[in-house]
């Protein structure tokens, strides 16, 4: 990855990047790049019962309901 890349990643200090080496890029020259080994705390996982997906909205919070149809339309305009 690039070093823009890089900074970008170390601003959540989670992530593990090893340096790689100066990489030759077309129409830029030698550029510094980086790998990613992976993640040093990642998040915890959702449960596999699907229990977060089907809690209630807090009381009082109107949840808009949507159609098949509805989301046919807004697939086929997008």
């Amino acid at each position: 990855m690039s070093t823009s890349t890089k900074e970008v990643l170390d601003e959540f200090s989670s992530f593990d990047l090893e340096y790689r080496g100066l990489v030759e890029m077309k129409g830029k020259g030698k550029v510094p790049t980086y790998w990613l080994n992976g993640e040093r705390n990642p998040p915890p996982l959702p449960p596999v019962d699907g229990s977060a997906i089907a809690q209630q909205p807090p009381a009082g919070v109107a949840v808009p309901q949507i159609t098949t149809t509805q989301v046919r339309r807004w697939w086929a305009f997008i």
